[in-house]
């Protein structure tokens, strides 16, 4: 069975002037390449595959801009992959998911290395293409074989690494729901969970607390000239803030006692669960 581990890492200056180029020549290429499918199909109504891109890049594209070959080849490859699977997704349901998007340097930032990537739990350290034992905070050991690294950056500034791993995983047999052992849980606004024994879990309300200091660095942040070192201060500060919004609300679900466990649990066993909209029987 696959499984992703991400970890944070803390790449060195020079590892983070790698990353970044990085960065930047896979976005370079899945623009292009977008940009080549729009082309192709507005003047000619010709679909470009990703076999034809793909040659394409190692042709002319890389001839043309030398500095691509200064990255790991298999990460270009893959972005262009990426944007094959985006334009599928979109013509299977063109009502659900939207139009693939040209990249930002503004956004996220990730890439693949789909070969030769390692985990090292004594030292602390993962090494991928071209960029060898990037320090780490290893703080779940697995046993499996790795297939695939994915480093990506935050708005804020922030490393991470999803390591895909083919482990073996114990499953959890399903029981059926016993009546004097259910518990039955309901999700709302005010209260986070109300539970059927009369025990109430308030809702910490993450974003209410920090929306004045939202605003007020929002406000800086429109005021600053585009373009300029400032407003990307500015536009890191807003970041920062609506990350640490996101894990305060992460943080307080992972520290919520055993039945919004069981809850989260049992959300990925269907068969063993009765759920009506927001109403959840657990059985414990």
């Amino acid at each position: 069975m696959l499984r992703a581990y991400k970890y944070r890492i803390y790449p060195t200056d020079e590892q983070e002037a790698l990353l970044a180029k990085t960065f930047g020549c896979c976005r370079f290429v899945y623009n292009w390449a977008l940009n080549l499918k729009i082309t192709a199909y507005k003047e000619r109504k010709e679909t470009l595959d990703n076999v034809y891109l793909t040659n394409l890049m190692k042709s002319e594209l890389k001839a043309e801009h030398e500095w691509l070959s200064e990255v790991n080849s298999q990460s270009l490859q893959s972005a262009l992959r990426n944007l094959d699977t985006a334009y599928t997704n979109f013509f299977r349901n063109t009502k659900a998911v939207g139009f693939p998007r040209f990249k930002s340097r503004k956004n996220k930032q990730s890439f693949l290395c789909p070969q030769h990537c390692r985990v090292d739990f004594e030292k602390g350290t993962i090494t991928i293409q071209k960029a060898k034992d990037l320090p780490a905070v290893l703080h779940r050991k697995f046993k499996g074989m790795v297939k695939t690294v994915t480093v990506s950056m935050t708005p804020s500034g922030r490393y991470f690494a999803s390591v895909l791993v083919d482990t073996a995983i114990r499953e959890i047999p399903v029981t059926p729901i016993q009546v004097d052992m259910a518990l039955g849980i309901d999700l709302g606004i005010k209260s986070l969970a109300v539970c059927s024994d009369e025990r109430t879990f308030d809702n910490p309300k993450n974003l209410q607390k920090s929306l004045d200091r939202l605003k007020l660095l929002q406000k800086r942040l429109s005021r600053k000239q585009k373009g300029s070192a400032n407003r990307n201060k500015a536009r890191s500060r807003v970041a920062q803030l609506q990350e640490h919004i996101a894990n305060s609300r992460k943080d307080n679900l992972h520290h919520h006692p055993q039945p919004l466990n069981l809850y989260s649990r049992a959300r990925h066993q269907a068969s063993s669960t009765a759920c009506f909209g927001n109403h959840q029987v657990v059985s414990q």
